[in-house]
């Protein structure tokens, strides 16, 4: 399947990028800077595995009451890269023990552009 704006049934109506947006607000009682530990794994993750085309991770500015923590912006060409990625171990791993014992919500969203 590839990512497109349309598809149905298989049938893909001109091919997109897939984008995983992904914002985290972290629990008040996560270590200090646990954040930049978690952009910092999932940049080391994103550069090891060819189907992520970019990466973009960030701890908020905190220039507005009620943003998130921090945000993960990741650009494959299909879904399937997109699968990799997932379903990757350490992928997992981060999820397990960096992210999830530490965050009060997650915002995740996949779109095509």
């Amino acid at each position: 399947m590839c990512a497109v704006a349309h598809c149905s049934h298989g049938d893909c109506y001109g091919r997109r990028m897939l984008h995983h947006v992904v914002t985290f607000q972290l629990s008040s009682d996560a270590p200090a800077g646990q954040a930049e530990r978690i952009c910092e794994a999932i940049d080391a993750l994103a550069a090891t595995l060819p189907e992520v085309r970019s990466a973009a991770t960030g701890v908020d500015l905190g220039l507005r009451e009620g943003n998130a923590s921090l945000a993960v912006v990741l650009t494959f060409d299909d879904v399937e890269s997109f699968g990799v990625y997932a379903d990757h171990p350490e992928h997992q791993r981060i999820i397990r023990e960096m992210i999830a014992p530490h965050i009060d919500s997650r915002q995740p969203v996949q779109f095509t552009t």
